[in-house]
This record gives structure tokens, C-alpha cells and sequence, in this order.
């Protein structure tokens, strides 16, 4: 599920309860938004997987200590590259791969790479992908004057 649509969801729905493990995929304050609302609505486990180290990781700190003090996961440099389903088609499990850091990318950030034969399973009931958000198009044609950065933030000098 789209990280935006689950918490949208989940604000529609104030008696909602989360089941199982939910595996949250991202590593910005969205994804810990979403990650800290599983739980707080009561998964089990909750865990944020995200390809990158701590230091790389685009969440604000704040954001970050909070998931951590509030019991959520962090598997850091693990790259998801699939899901697994059981027979009738309902995820059960996401695939992922260990990462080391490379060179830094076009946003400043070291890459992932990932590492030969360290492929395995996580399981979970439930995913909530975090990933690639864009600013919608009608703020952007809002904000057409306004000069924004690679990653969608204002520019300044």
C-alpha cells in the first residue's frame, strides 16, 4: 500500500487496528510517520527498510528517534527486490538484500550496493511503501515561481 493512501486510511479510520508485522519501505519522515502509526495502531513488529545508512537516511532526526524510542526497527543498508505471496495472492514476506556504500549518487548520498548471496525473506502480513513521493502537480503549478531543489525543497541561498 502507498504510504500516503495508508495514513489517509488510517486518519479516515480512527478505530482502525494493524495486525502482524507491517514492513514500512523508505527511509523519510513519511515513511516514519507510517511506521510510527502501525504501531501505535498495533502491530506487532514494525520494521522500516531502507537501503541506506542512518547517516544517509533523509529523515529528520527528531523523526528517526522517535521510530527508535517507539520500538519500530530500523534495517538499515537492506534493499527490498521483491515480495512473497502465499496462494491466494496476499503478500507474506519481502524479499530483500544486504547493501554496502558506494560512491556518492547525483543527490550527495553514498550508493547502495548491494552484496552477492545475502538475499533472504522478511516476513510481514502487511507493506507500506514510502518511496519516490513527488510534489503533486497542482502545487507545483501553484508554486511555478518558486525554485525548488532535485529533491522537491525550496531552493535558498
Amino acid at each position: 500500500m502507498d504510504a500516503l493512501v495508508f495514513l489517509e486510511q488510517m486518519q479516515d479510520h480512527p478505530d482502525y487496528c494493524v495486525h502482524g508485522k507491517v514492513a514500512v519501505i523508505g527511509g523519510g519522515n513519511t515513511a516514519m510517520d507510517a511506521a510510527a502509526l502501525a504501531k501505535a495502531r498495533g502491530a506487532e513488529d514494525v520494521y522500516v527498510i531502507y537501503r541506506r545508512s542512518f547517516n544517509e537516511m533523509p529523515a529528520w532526526p527528531k523523526e528517526r528517534d522517535a521510530a527508535v524510542k517507539a520500538g519500530i526497527h530500523l534495517l538499515l543498508l537492506t534493499q527490498p527486490i521483491g515480495y512473497q505471496t502465499d496462494a491466494g495472492g496476499r503478500v507474506n514476506g519481502v524479499q530483500v538484500v544486504r547493501t554496502e556504500l558506494g560512491q556518492p549518487d547525483e543527490s550527495g548520498r553514498r550508493s547502495p550496493v548491494m552484496i552477492p548471496n545475502s538475499e533472504h525473506v522478511i516476513p510481514v502480513t502487511m507493506v507500506v511503501e514510502a518511496i519516490g513521493e513527488q510534489i503533486a502537480t497542482g502545487v507545483s503549478l501553484v508554486l511555478s515561481s518558486i525554485q525548488l531543489s532535485r529533491r522537491g525543497l525550496v531552493h535558498v541561498d
